[in-house]
């Protein structure tokens, strides 16, 4: 039987969850569930779950803690991963700064309303989050760059590939350092993203249910079943909590 990481609940001091939009506070939502787990928990808790994130900008915001010295033992990580063809878009370039507002930082970690900040200040220049059916979205050059991306330079076995290393990067890192790691697994975004309990080292938690049994109600009305209401973030939050040890 293949050994599973032990997470004790008293052990937690922090909780770190990245992910995209089902993750974050997207129109209305008023709690996610890292907010609920951590509360639970009576710990703090560090948002990282961003409308159009991608695996990749999981990958890069993981890492920039572990280089910092922030994780260890006591940091309870959330991952929910996303499409695999979408990524960060780096650019010096803008040519109509009027028609974007970036965050200054992005190491934010409040509610991000709506998904933003879909653009932020990084180093020398700004990032952008790329998904491909969003590129006319965004400002020149930025749009023609994504729009030629989108038509020429997708491909689902590289991003595949692509997101394996990161997977495995992030999986080996935890394991050879006993953080506590939490997988987040539904179909709703990604085939490939799916992790059955016997066969992960890691502790998984299933939740394309809650998607289908409390979805956000848009402001017309309608049923929105890609993401979950505040009800639904409850449920998911308590679910990860039941995976702890006492």
């Amino acid at each position: 039987m293949l050994d599973k990481q032990i997470i004790k609940r008293d052990s937690i001091k922090k909780v770190i969850s990245f992910g995209c939009s089902a993750s974050d506070y997207m129109f209305g939502t008023k709690k996610v569930y890292g907010e609920v787990l951590a509360n639970e928990l009576g710990v703090d808790y560090y948002h990282h779950g961003v409308g159009c994130g991608s695996n990749h900008r999981m990958w890069r915001r993981f890492f920039k803690y572990a280089v910092n010295g922030k994780l260890n033992e006591n940091t309870l990580i959330t991952i929910q991963w996303t499409e695999i063809t979408r990524e960060e878009i780096f650019t010096r370039i803008i040519s109509d700064k009027t028609a974007i507002r970036p965050v200054e930082n992005e190491d934010f970690y409040e509610k991000s309303i709506d998904g933003t900040p879909d653009i932020c200040h990084h180093l020398d220049g700004l990032l952008f989050k790329y998904k491909w059916d969003m590129w006319d979205t965004n400002p020149y050059p930025v749009n023609e760059y994504m729009k030629i991306k989108t038509d020429n330079m997708l491909s689902d076995k590289w991003s595949f590939e692509l997101w394996k290393n990161w997977e495995f990067s992030i999986f080996d890192y935890c394991k050879n350092n006993n953080i506590p790691l939490v997988m987040m697994n539904s179909q709703n975004y990604n085939d490939y993203n799916i992790y059955k309990q016997e066969e992960c080292y890691f502790n998984v938690v299933d939740y394309q249910d809650i998607f289908n049994s409390h979805p956000r109600i848009m402001e017309n009305g309608e049923e929105d079943y890609a993401h979950m209401s505040t009800e639904g973030h409850e449920v998911l939050g308590n679910r990860i909590l039941n995976k702890l040890e006492l």
